[in-house]
């Protein structure tokens, strides 16, 4: 998981707790790089909370049905009317 965002309103940033879930996932990963970028997820949007306080959103939201989380953000976005920022490769 790379850097994104998914908000609703401008200036406004949506996580929602299964993506929280899964960078921690990737933070507690034996692969040296999968950590790295798991830990540099989490510090992102750590600096993210510090810095934008109530601009960041921490969202409960999840869909049971899908254990992808690039398609439970495509739904939760097109549920919700979100836009999704991303620069993630996978």
């Amino acid at each position: 998981m790379a850097v994104w965002q998914i908000s609703a309103r401008p200036g406004e940033v949506i996580v929602p707790v299964f993506v929280l879930e899964e960078l921690q996932k990737i933070a507690d990963s034996a692969d040296l790089l999968k950590r790295n970028r798991g830990r540099r997820g989490l510090d992102i949007l750590n600096k993210m909370r510090k810095t934008r306080k109530d601009n960041v959103i921490i969202v409960t939201d999840d869909f049971d049905d899908i254990t992808e989380v690039d398609s439970k953000l495509m739904r939760l976005a097109q549920r919700k009317g979100y836009q999704i920022i991303t620069n993630d490769y996978n």
